[in-house]
């Protein structure tokens, strides 16, 4: 699976798109190894030895990571760290900025919060927050999901001309050139 994301990565990144990315151990690492044009987002200065201007949490990324986990006041200051820092993914950095679509993966292939399982793990927190923007999910666990990323994007294969990041509107791609990609 790392290699399928990693493909379609080394794939978008060719077409002009750039990957957020939380700098966790596993597929995260892997796609920060894979491509240059990455917007790294972690939970706190200096986590897992990386460095970031994306570190930091705002009040509000904090509200809206509140609104997505039931227990949110009784967990502890990192753990509440790590779900903003989940809505900066989503989000952007100015909270405005929100990706086109989510690529990631989970035991039970869930692209929608409301299928969300135990096996959904950690990544449950994201697909809500996606789902509720209306961000398409592609969860590679799906033997279908780059089939559909590049229908979703226009692509044919994964290939075609560069992408303009300018255009996103509504988190839908205005034609088979435009678009924001996040992994």
């Amino acid at each position: 699976i790392i290699d399928r994301i990693q493909n379609t990565m080394r794939k978008l990144e060719r077409h002009g798109y750039t990957s957020r990315t939380g700098g966790m151990e596993g597929l995260d690492d892997a796609i920060e190894k894979t491509v240059n044009r990455t917007e790294l987002v972690i939970p706190w200065k200096g986590f897992s030895d990386k460095y970031s201007k994306n570190y930091y949490n705002t009040k509000e990324s904090l509200v809206i990571a509140r609104m997505f986990h039931s227990s949110f006041d009784g967990l502890k200051p990192a753990i509440q760290a790590f779900l903003a820092k989940n809505v900066r993914l989503i989000l952007g950095k100015d909270l405005k900025s929100a990706v086109m679509f989510l690529i990631c993966w989970t035991e039970d292939a869930v692209e929608d919060a409301k299928y969300k399982t135990v096996k959904t793990g950690n990544m449950g927190h994201v697909i809500s927050i996606a789902t509720a923007r209306r961000i398409p999910i592609f969860n590679f666990q799906n033997l279908d999901a780059e089939e559909r990323l590049y229908r979703f994007l226009g692509l044919e294969n994964g290939e075609t001309q560069v992408q303009d990041q300018n255009n996103q509107q509504n988190n839908q791609p205005t034609g088979p050139n435009n678009g924001y990609n996040y992994q």
